[in-house]
């Protein structure tokens, strides 16, 4: 009962970060475009992309390490773990995809904060949140 509740809480926090992730880029290109200043809304909407995403990584974290799929790393062997997908997926492809998507919004963050020119503060906001909103649709919890 409660892994599942866990599990359904996990999925929404990624679910609502992705839809943060995706609003952060769809504003920047917008003021992007229309060469706009950026409202003090459009900071938090950045800040709480970050803080939900490390979030996640916390809720990934404690997932990894109390799911069933980790107790294979000691009933498989490593070539088993590579010939099965979704082995492989559960226990290497996602935890790391989500690492490199936490990175990369913490680099476009820290990189946002330290631009002065808004063209660029803009264009890194796009370019690292949409690669972190790529990794993250990518890395997405299903059902397995």
């Amino acid at each position: 009962m409660f892994y599942q509740s866990f599990l359904f809480a996990q999925l929404i926090i990624t679910y609502l970060l992705i839809g943060l992730l995706g609003l952060s880029i769809m504003l920047g290109i917008f003021f992007l475009y229309k060469n706009k200043n950026p409202s003090k809304h459009y900071f938090s909407i950045v800040r709480y992309s970050l803080v939900l995403a490390y979030l996640q990584l916390t809720l990934l974290t404690i997932h990894y390490f109390v799911s069933p799929h980790y107790k294979l790393w000691n009933q498989l062997k490593f070539s088993e773990i590579f010939n099965s997908s979704v082995q492989r997926f559960v226990l290497l492809e996602q935890p790391a995809v989500n690492f490199l998507a936490v990175f990369l919004v913490t680099l476009g963050y820290t990189l946002h904060l330290r631009q002065l020119n808004p063209e660029k503060l803009f264009f890194r906001i796009i370019i690292f949140y949409g690669l972190s909103l790529l990794c993250f649709l990518f890395g997405a919890p299903i059902r397995y």
